[in-house]
Parts: structure tokens; sequence; C-alpha cells
């Protein structure tokens, strides 16, 4: 069975939701953060239930995840509630936030209740000054660049 694609006024409403909780859980770490960026299904009104599941590094997981890019500048720790995932040896780190944000909504018209996974990919701005690393980092899938044709991340700080 294919992904569930939620209604566009329900992602929205998670979209909002999850850029409203970010910048204030960060509120105390910005003036250590160049930029903020959300990518990933959801600016693709892609976000959804996966009813078999889908294999990650962290276990199954059966919702679409909310990805961000926080572009830091020296100084910047992670948040202390949030968990590292993985280090890469390409200049940058990755976060979730324990328990995800819990979604309330409709599925199929039933009710549901579910955690939703935030991850946090955070990259300094030393590591952005060699293009080398520019190049791995998009490879990575990190959206540093905004196709022509397409957008690829959503600046929100």
């Amino acid at each position: 069975m294919a992904k569930i694609i939620l209604p566009r006024n329900e992602q929205m409403r998670l979209l909002k939701h999850v850029k409203d909780l970010t910048l204030h859980q960060l509120s105390g770490e910005l003036k250590y953060v160049r930029e903020i960026r959300l990518f990933g299904s959801i600016l693709r009104w892609e976000f959804g239930h996966i009813p078999e599941g889908k294999k990650t590094s962290s276990g199954i997981r059966y919702w679409s995840d909310v990805d961000f890019l926080i572009i830091a500048r020296e100084g910047f720790r992670p948040l202390p509630h949030w968990r590292e995932k993985f280090r890469t040896n390409h200049g940058w780190l990755c976060y979730y936030l324990p328990g995800g944000i819990i979604l309330d909504t409709y599925l199929e018209g039933k009710p549901v209740k579910s955690e939703i996974p935030v991850s946090y990919a955070v990259v300094f701005e030393e590591t952005l000054k060699n293009k080398a690393n520019i190049a791995q980092l998009i490879g990575d899938g990190l959206p540093l660049k905004n196709s022509l044709f397409k957008k690829s991340y959503e600046r929100i700080h």
C-alpha cells in the first residue's frame, strides 16, 4: 500500500505548528544561527502516513518526517532535549526530537493521534567555505540550493 497523503489543509496546519515550535525552541540560540531551512515531503505537499512503514537508521517509521537544516555559527549548541541521530564525515550532524511532535488529525475519515518524527541537520558555516564540502552536502540530500524549477527548501529564519 502506498503512502496516504494528508489533505493539504492538514499539512498546512502541521507546517505552521512545526515552524512555530522550532523557532520557539531555538529562540535562545538564534544569535548562533545564520539560517533555518525547512525541507522534505511537507514542502512538496506529500506528507503522510506510510502503512507498511519505512526502514530508517533509527528503526521503522510510519509517517513522513519533518526535516530542518540549521546553518550554524560558531558557538551553536544543540538543544539539551535533542538526541544525536548520527554524525557524518562530511561536516554535518543530525539530531532528532525524541517523541517527535504529536499530530491529531483524521486519516481516511478516522481520528488519528501519532508521533511525527522531526530531524535537525546542523552544518556549521565553516564547513560551507569549501566547495568540495558543499558538493558532498548536496549529495547527502541537504538543501543548499533552490533550483530554478522546484523549491527544495523554505527559509524560516
